[in-house]
């Protein structure tokens, strides 16, 4: 069983190849058909099955693709595993062995219930998928068996008719029933076509188009497809990609179907109308999705109504040279995948390390670490630790601070905290300098082999640690202070400007923010300097601005709303959406009191590209106490025409007709003016309606 499991968590993880290169290719292909794209994700879905069929007879093909450090016993060749010649044993060497062997024994203890609670955690959920599909096939199963079929004549030559149209040779059981309000369709050997009760008071159009549409899911064997999709779920369970892939698959199958029912003459307007139609009638009633195909439901309809108006889309059927194309594709990238076995790298040679200090893929030992200047602050983990690697031609510098450690300036180390190290290696001129500093000793190796830690030694170390420690952002608070009680505010400026690592910037201004002897007039020049300086970084140069936010109601002066205006003049530098509208959100209350604040506001909010980020920024805007005043609220309305998705832009004015905020004739035009940039009918009547006093 735990072999198994293994076997499901290695093909789990190939399947991701397998979702991406179908989205890729879904892409590619987004001006074919529907039937396309779904044979696409289709084979996407099988393929998750065929690599577990796969992996016990596929060839293995080792690649090196995994770290060092995960190297295990099973990865080492067999000479490997045990010494050549065993040491000597002695009675010390007996004696601790025997003391090994309890802690031994719990660790291993400790792995089997681990892997025992994995493996039994992968059964229930394979469990409930296959439960959940159990159920529905019962349900569907008791909707045929209290309906009837459907005997008229009229309606049984119809169904025939279009069945030799649509060249279906298997036998094709029409039933009507009460169980749902819309059509459903399910079999494979034997399809299933269950239609309302009252499908024989349908018009001849409206039973036409219906049956037209289930008979598409069953030439294209679209039964088959959902079971063998719950089945690979309910193996995959785990795996969200994959869930994406079906849903992704089970979107293009309808719209596959909707196509079909266009090319046999149907029009699009008296499609969407009859869809419309059962959508109201049929509530929740519409079967398990998961063991039936319904006709039409709630949530996937907007996006296959507006996919049937467009008369643009290319409607055509999968050809028989498609199929084969996709049969081809199928085995060219299951081969590879399911026989690919990636193994761990070989480990470089590690130098002498003092203990717990481990080899990072940062320092300058490691092939792949990064170029250029970078730095990485691991804060908020227990021990907290600064990361910094400057690497250019010739020179290489790393060093790895961990909190505890206290520093005499910024060329020395005074004191080092229990279980807490200081490293700094350093590879110039040929030279290869290493040091490894704990709270008991000290250990230096130069050119690989071990050297005493002398004059010559430290300073070395003197020369390299102000690079260091300036921009790892190790001791940044300590620095802050020190350098603007014996400086100055500005010398601490000055030293944020040699800084070149953006994330280190922005922890030195974040600390000089806090300082409580800050005036109004230095949080205006801290925020321009974060605009200026930090580029390209927009986590850390929101982190920046919210602190100065937070400090602007305690500090001292008169020129708060200079702070206020040049916060957002770079906000508006930020790139990223998400960290720009939360920063807005928060910052609103701030920016409601006068025009000057608002124009300030609702500019940064302009640089804003997409319109989720938008919608999420003006709902929160008018939420805020404050809002409500007109002023705000025609700056909001003005602010809101920036958004073009339909749904978002309707999202907002619908919030705020509902919060009651338009209240005077000329917000009540600004609204209406803005109404007009929704082209959805539905939407545009959604915003009207809720203008209208209730």
């Amino acid at each position: 069983m735990t072999a198994l499991v293994m076997v499901v968590a290695a093909a789990a993880a190939k399947g991701v190849v397998l979702v991406g290169l179908a989205a890729g290719s879904a892409r590619l292909l987004r001006h074919h058909s529907a039937a396309a794209r779904h044979a696409i994700w289709a084979a996407a879905v099988v393929g998750h099955l065929l690599l577990l069929a796969l992996a016990p007879v596929a060839p293995m093909w080792r690649v090196a693709l995994l770290p060092a450090a995960l190297t295990t016993w099973d990865a080492a060749p067999p000479d490997a595993r045990t010494p050549a010649v065993a040491p000597p044993r002695t009675v010390a060497t007996a004696a601790s062995e025997v003391e090994a062997r309890p802690a031994a024994s719990v660790a291993n203890a400790s792995s089997v219930q681990l892997t025992a609670a994995l493996v039994a955690l992968w059964a229930l959920g394979c469990a409930a998928v296959l439960a959940r599909l159990v159920y529905g096939t019962i349900g569907v199963w008791r909707l045929a068996r209290r309906a009837e079929r459907v005997g008229d004549g009229r309606s049984l030559a119809l169904v025939q008719q279009l069945a030799a149209r649509l060249r279906i040779r298997r036998p094709v059981i029409v039933l009507r029933g009460d169980g749902l309000r819309v059509p459903v369709t399910w079999g494979i050997v034997y399809p299933v076509v269950l239609l309302p009760v009252d499908a024989d008071r349908w018009p001849e159009a409206r039973r036409r188009l219906v049956l037209v549409h289930e008979l598409a899911h069953v030439v294209r064997l679209d039964a088959l497809t959902l079971f063998v999709a719950q089945l690979a779920l309910a193996v995959f369970w785990f795996d969200p990609f994959l869930w994406l892939a079906v849903r992704r698959m089970h979107v293009e199958q309808e719209r596959a179907c909707d196509d079909l029912v266009l090319r046999h003459g149907t029009r699009a307007s008296q499609y969407v109308h009859e869809l419309v139609d059962m959508i109201r009638g049929a509530g929740a009633s519409t079967g398990p999705a998961f063991a039936a195909l319904a006709m039409a439901r709630r949530s996937e309809f907007e996006g296959r109504m507006l996919a049937i108006l467009d008369p643009t889309v290319n409607r055509a059927p999968l050809s028989q040279r498609g199929i084969v194309r996709v049969a081809a594709l199928v085995p060219l990238v299951l081969a590879p995948l399911a026989s690919l076995h990636p193994i761990a790298r070989a480990a470089m040679p590690t130098p002498i390390a003092w203990q717990g200090v481990a080899s990072s893929n940062w320092d300058c030992d490691a092939a792949n670490g990064p170029a250029g200047r970078s730095a990485h602050q691991h804060i908020g983990v227990a021990p907290a630790s600064f990361e910094y690697r400057d690497s250019a031609p010739g020179r290489c510098l790393y060093a790895r601070f961990e909190e505890g450690i206290v520093f005499a300036g910024d060329t020395n180390i005074a004191a080092v905290g229990n279980r807490t190290t200081a490293l700094v290696h350093e590879l110039r001129a040929g030279i290869d300098r290493r040091v490894v500093i704990g709270p008991e000793q000290t250990e230096f190796t130069l050119n690989g082999g071990r050297a005493p830690f002398d004059a010559a030694a430290r300073a070395w170390l003197s020369t390299v640690l102000p690079e260091a420690i300036r921009e790892s952002g190790v001791d940044a608070a300590a620095r802050v202070d020190r350098i603007a009680r014996g400086q100055g505010i500005d010398a601490v400026l000055a030293e944020v400007g040699r800084i070149t690592i953006p994330g280190t910037k922005s922890i030195y201004l974040q600390q000089l923010i806090a300082r409580r002897d800050i005036d109004a007039a230095t949080l205006t020049r801290i925020v321009g300097q974060a605009e200026r300086e930090i580029i390209d970084a927009s986590g850390d140069l929101t982190a920046v601005l919210a602190a100065a936010l937070r400090r602007r109601s305690d500090v001292a002066g008169v020129a708060d709303d200079d702070a206020l205006v040049a916060t957002m003049r770079a906000a508006a530098r930020i790139e990223q959406d998400g960290d720009k509208g939360r920063l807005l959100i928060g910052a609103a209350p701030d920016y409601l009191g006068s025009a000057r604040l608002r124009a300030a506001y609702f500019d940064a909010f302009a640089t804003m590209r997409y319109d989720g980020d938008r919608r999420r920024v003006l709902l929160a805007l008018a939420a805020v106490p404050g809002a409500e005043s007109a002023d705000v609220v025609g700056d909001l309305l003005r602010a809101a025409r920036a958004i073009t998705s339909d749904g978002d832009l309707a999202a907002v004015l619908i919030d705020v007709a509902s919060r009651r905020l338009i209240t005077s004739p000329a917000l009540r035009s600004a609204f209406l003016a803005t109404a007009r940039g929704v082209r959805s009918e539905g939407d545009y009547a959604r915003v009207l309606a809720a203008l209208q006093p209730r």
